[in-house]
Order: C-alpha cells, then structure tokens, then sequence
C-alpha cells in the first residue's frame, strides 16, 4: 500500500537496522561506544571542567604509559614514565583547548614527593600547594593555565627512593 514502510531482514528490534542491537541497551546507543570505558578505567582518567581538573592514575602500564584523552574542549595525549626516584607525565594537547588549575596524578606505593616541577612548553608554572588523598597527589596551580593545540604541561616529580 502506498505509504508503508517494510523493514528488511536486517532490522532490529526497534526497526532501525543497525546490526549492533540497540534493542539490549536502548534506543540511543551503539555496543561499539561501550568500549570506550575500557580506554576510561585503564588509564585512571579524571576530568571536571568547570573545576578545571584533569587527573590520570593509570592501571595500565603505569611505569610506560600512552593513552588518548579527550576533555570539553580539546583532545590529547597523556604520557608517564616512572624509574625508581622520578616520574614525568605530560598532557599534550593535539587539539583544542584544556584549561587547567588542578591536576591528579598518582604516585607509585610507598613513594612520596621531594621536589615537584610544572612546566607549559618550558615555561614553568607555579605550583599554590599540594596534597596527598588516598593514593593520589594533587597539585593546585597557582594560576589556572591553558594547554593549546601544539602545547604540553609536563609534571616531572623527584620522589623518595
């Protein structure tokens, strides 16, 4: 009849006809996006924008790490490298913007900060104060600083051995 739809054989329940079956987890969702929780838990990832935190404890590699970010703004790279009395981590933004104030980052067992150093592209940052919650080392900036398109923030910690 003139108007009518027929779905094809490959139609979900809900008649759209995607082959990822929204019909297990609702209207508005692809199964291929759940694994994006995956890269979330395996690289510790915390972010507030309007808090301006961003904060990685990776449970991956966390002695040589890389993982893809993406904030509200922009999108980037998170790096860490730890030896026995030093770890670097930067936040290489590819694209966009990432304002940032408070950072978290998490420090290997039993080891605790002797000398801390901010730097945006080399330039270092002053740091306000820090705190150790549980097991994550946070580091207040004095003054907010924005990572752009091409920039890093690197944060290099000398820890006890």
């Amino acid at each position: 009849a003139k108007g009518e739809v027929t779905l094809g054989s490959n139609a979900c329940v809900f008649g759209t006809g995607s082959p990822f079956g929204e019909d297990e987890c609702g209207d508005f969702y692809a199964r291929p996006l759940s694994s994006w929780s995956l890269l979330l838990a395996l690289q510790g990832f915390i972010f507030n924008g309007p808090a301006q935190t961003i904060g990685f404890k990776p449970v991956w590699q966390p002695e040589n790490h890389v993982s893809f970010f993406s904030g509200s703004e922009g999108w980037g790279l998170f790096l860490q490298k730890r030896s026995r009395s030093v770890q670097t981590s930067s936040i290489e933004v590819r694209y966009g913007k990432v304002n940032v104030k408070n950072i978290i980052l998490e420090l290997p067992d039993n080891k605790t900060a002797k000398k801390l150093f901010v730097t945006l592209d080399g330039v270092k940052q002053q740091v306000e104060n820090t705190e150790l919650k549980n097991s994550s080392f946070v580091i207040h900036l004095k003054s907010p600083c924005t990572v752009r398109t091409g920039s890093s923030l690197k944060v290099l910690v000398d820890m006890d051995k």
